[in-house]
């Protein structure tokens, strides 16, 4: 009699074609719902009327910027997001090395023991 293991992986115990390790895929989470909820409930906002998520984001991400008793780093990281945000993300420069622009060279050696 085979089991289910050996039904869905091959000789070498890799999952064969269509087969999958977690066939009933990732379960719904309670916390998930839950989260999901209070999201609805925060698009509410206190004067009655409804705000975006996105409007509610930009408030608390400028709320920190703005507030003195917030740590350095906070407020150094929403600028930062509401620089990347408005703007893009800064291209990071790739230099490649060469051996005439003084970049590295690594040599291997074999060592006879």
């Amino acid at each position: 009699m085979q089991t289910a293991a050996a039904t869905t992986r091959d000789h070498s115990g890799r999952f064969r074609p269509g087969c999958s390790g977690n066939p009933q895929g990732r379960p719904r989470s309670v916390v998930r719902d839950r989260l999901r909820a209070a999201l609805l409930e925060f698009d509410a906002a206190e004067d009655g009327t409804e705000r975006t998520r996105a409007e509610r984001l930009v408030q608390v991400v400028f709320g920190i910027l703005f507030d003195e008793s917030a740590s350095a780093r906070d407020r150094l990281r929403a600028a930062e997001w509401i620089t990347e945000q408005a703007d893009g993300r800064l291209p990071h420069p790739v230099e490649a090395l060469e051996p005439e622009a003084g970049g590295i060279t690594i040599k291997f050696a074999a060592v006879e023991a």
